[in-house]
């Protein structure tokens, strides 16, 4: 988009402030970590439902959510001034539906490996090894949970079903559970009623037998 509408931004080399540093996976993880974590709890986790209960619509929800996040994108120098906030826009309305729709995991893991993979390419293509491995190290380590899953899938020749590990699962068995409490506490309190010669135990004998049950009656 930016070559489409002749955009300019200056050429520099950002980030070479953490070649100064004895860990430069450290700023490669903590700049990947913080913005993911604060930008997709904000704009998405809080910021869609927000609006939705204001304008009632879902899909203007998230298209407002996406453009109030790409437009505070906008300080960065370049030209014409909206271009960046356009484009980052675009790319939020995309991931407003991805987290609507798969959870705010997957936003989490993508704004993550963007930041951290675009601020370690100055350690990637540097010619020192230890920058290198550092670069590649702390950019990739987002996908460690991939590989694991990917492992346990070989080894027990399949993924865990997903019965009683959904969120409604969860609900349903926390909504049983309060009713064999309730019904629980009715037990206790009904043999009082069945005991002794009493109109109200008779009463209640006579409704589950059509023989009497009880000398008194």
């Amino acid at each position: 988009m930016a070559y489409r509408f002749g955009a300019w931004s200056p050429a520099d080399v950002p980030y070479d402030n953490l070649l100064n540093t004895r860990f430069p996976w450290l700023f490669v993880l903590f700049f990947g970590f913080f913005p993911a974590v604060s930008e997709e709890s904000l704009f998405r986790m809080f910021a869609i439902p927000f609006l939705h209960k204001l304008v009632r619509y879902l899909p203007v929800a998230v298209v407002l959510a996406a453009f109030i996040w790409g437009f505070g994108h906008a300080g960065y120098p370049q030209q014409p001034f909206y271009i960046r906030g356009v484009e980052v826009g675009i790319g939020g309305v995309a991931l407003g539906f991805v987290m609507l729709r798969w959870g705010i995991l997957p936003t989490l893991v993508w704004h993550y490996s963007l930041d951290a993979g675009y601020t370690a390419l100055l350690l990637v293509r540097s010619h020192n090894l230890y920058f290198r491995l550092s670069g590649a190290a702390s950019a990739g380590i987002v996908v460690l949970p991939l590989l694991v899953a990917l492992v346990a899938y070989w080894w027990r020749g399949g993924f865990e079903p997903e019965g009683g590990l959904l969120n409604a699962d969860e609900g349903a068995r926390w909504k049983n559970r309060r009713k064999r409490r309730r019904w629980g506490v009715l037990r206790v309190r009904l043999p009082p009623w069945n005991t002794g010669r009493s109109p109200i135990g008779c009463a209640w004998r006579l409704s589950r037998s059509s023989r009497p049950v009880c000398s008194a009656c």
